[in-house]
């Protein structure tokens, strides 16, 4: 016998098996209840084996057998796990056949024939599955999730139940896939895709703006409706924007089919200006020296101007209403960049000072718990692809002497590594194809700190600095992400003392300081002067100076100590 609260009396163990959650609402706190969250293993063991039962009642009755055959085939073997989950949803799930039902839905007219109690109660909600698009407000342990989904947000918070989704994902990122609801608890059935957000637009105006572009409604029940045929669709539409922004200058080459031109409408033009004129010693603006922001510390952030902000500082945001949509779309992106990379360097920052400070109360959700640290999302060491990265395979570049390079040499090395590539474009998809590991640990550590234009600047001018000590088709120096990130923190700190110790002597000394002097003047002459000529819709702020130049120069002397071998 056991004790059942809703009843109010003792009842058999078989009337509990078949009467939860159909004759009776069981309560999470029954402990008879296998879909409390303490149930989770019972619970996944039961939806396992409905799912096998599933799998083969929709193989055996889905509208088009022939095309989910052809569709189990091919995007299983070439691995398209994705599509392949898209594609199942829609066979089994959504399709609605001549006879007016889906394939489960008539498996639920034939009694789900062969489910027990549990698994029945499981197919039920499967009958209502659904696309959503979920931002994520709390991570609540290692299997529980609170989001909102951006097509029914007057629906309020709700938990999703996932140990994969709880180990990955990080407070206001977005995450798109198909989701059913349980008595407790919602499931996220298979994969979902991380809906990004981008200077310009939030994931909720992506959403919109691709389905409109493909042809979708602009309410959110059809915008649901609409994805229950073509998320696949949407799907890949996505990856081409995002494929269309990294490559932005290269000829804007892209399917307008799939590609809204207004997700490209703050693509910053990535221009390749090789400038070989005479360049003045110790050219660093005199912006420089009042910045004084330091990396990965967010002291005077909220006193900084801030480009998405119409250049208010995120203070003066707080106090005008009229701004206060574009202070929470900043505030979340700080938000999830700094949970994604507590999650994949294992660190714990909490940055809900910021929120409090600002007035944000509807963003002051406690920070994730502690979790296993997981892989960088843009991960360019090829760590998830078969053998090594092939930049190791390339041959040695030329020795290096054992002193500084002289003036001379310097001006030819970099008027060499400027001239190797006819674009911006070209170089980045030439260090891309390496997997050279420099780019993505600059932007881990730079990239929630500095907006598309001035990373792009960045990179450009690392690029350089890599060419010169290792030119196209040599090896490039390896080198230890954790001796960067150090470099370039202790570098931002020195640069930001620079207004106390008089702005020449600081920045001279610094220079001095730098294992390659020469080619460092020369590298940030020509970064600073691209950065003064750039056009009036490229935002550059005058805080991100200090914060580019600091990483130059910890490129260049980790770079310089990894191909001379010193420890």
């Amino acid at each position: 016998m056991r004790e059942c609260p809703v009843a109010g009396r003792a009842i058999e163990g078989f009337e509990c098996a078949t009467a939860r959650h159909t004759k009776y609402a069981c309560p999470e706190s029954c402990p008879f209840n296998v879909f409390a969250v303490a149930s989770y293993p019972k619970f996944q063991a039961i939806e396992r084996s409905a799912d096998e039962k599933y799998f083969a009642w929709m193989m055996g009755h889905a509208t088009d057998r022939a095309q989910l055959e052809s569709d189990m085939r091919q995007l299983g073997r070439s691995g398209q796990n994705q599509v392949l989950l898209h594609r199942m949803a829609w066979h089994g799930i959504y399709r609605v056949g001549p006879g007016g039902e889906t394939c489960i839905g008539e498996w639920a007219q034939a009694g789900f024939a062969g489910l027990g109690t549990d698994e029945r109660v499981v197919m039920r909600s499967r009958i209502k599955q659904y696309p959503a698009m979920l931002e994520v407000h709390r991570i609540l342990d290692d299997s529980r999730v609170e989001a909102v989904d951006l097509l029914e947000p007057e629906r309020g918070p709700f938990i999703v139940l996932d140990t994969d989704f709880a180990r990955e994902v990080v407070r206001f990122e977005v995450y798109g896939g198909h989701f059913s609801d349980l008595p407790h608890y919602s499931r996220l059935q298979g994969p979902c895709v991380v809906i990004p957000g981008f200077d310009s637009f939030t994931p909720e105006e992506v959403i919109h703006e691709l389905i409109r572009h493909l042809g979708g409604p602009v309410d959110n029940p059809g915008r649901r409706l609409w994805l229950t045929r073509h998320f696949e669709r949407f799907d890949q539409a996505l990856g081409a924007v995002v494929l269309a922004r990294q490559q932005a200058t290269n000829a804007r080459k892209f399917d307008p089919a799939l590609v809204p031109p207004a997700l490209l409408s703050d693509t910053p033009e990535l221009v390749l200006t090789t400038n070989r004129d005479k360049v003045p010693s110790r050219a660093i603006p005199d912006t420089v020296a009042a910045a004084g922001i330091i990396c990965n510390r967010e002291q005077g952030i909220l006193d900084q101007p801030i480009p998405l902000l119409d250049s208010q500082t995120p203070r003066a945001a707080a106090l005008d209403p009229a701004l206060r949509p574009k202070l929470l779309q900043w505030m979340k992106f700080w938000i999830s960049q700094t949970d994604r990379h507590n999650l994949e360097t294992g660190r714990n920052d909490d940055i809900n000072w910021m929120v409090r400070e600002l007035g944000l109360d509807e963003l002051l959700f406690e920070p994730p718990p502690a979790r296993p640290r997981q892989p960088s999302a843009y991960n360019g060491t090829g760590e998830d692809e078969e053998g090594l990265p092939p930049y190791l395979a390339l041959p040695d570049p030329p020795a290096l002497p054992n002193r500084r390079w002289t003036k001379a040499e310097a001006m030819e090395l970099f008027n060499r590594a400027t001239g190797t590539f006819a674009s911006a474009p070209d170089g980045a998809n030439y260090f891309r194809q390496l997997r050279y590991p420099l780019f993505v640990a600059l932007n881990d550590l730079l990239g929630q700190y500095l907006n598309d234009d001035e990373i792009v600047s960045l990179f450009r001018s690392a690029s350089w600095i890599v060419l010169c000590y290792a030119p196209r088709s040599t090896r490039p120096p390896e080198f230890s992400p954790e001796n960067l990130e150090d470099k370039v923190n202790r570098q931002l700190a020195e640069i930001a003392r620079w207004t106390d110790a008089g702005f020449e002597k600081a920045s001279s000394g610094w220079l001095e300081q730098r294992r390659q002097p020469e080619l460092m003047i020369l590298v940030l002459a020509v970064t600073l002067k691209l950065i003064e000529k750039a056009p009036l819709k490229t935002q550059f702020r005058g805080g991100a100076q200090p914060v580019i130049i600091a990483a130059l120069g910890a490129v260049m002397d980790t770079l310089d100590e990894a191909a001379r071998l010193v420890p």
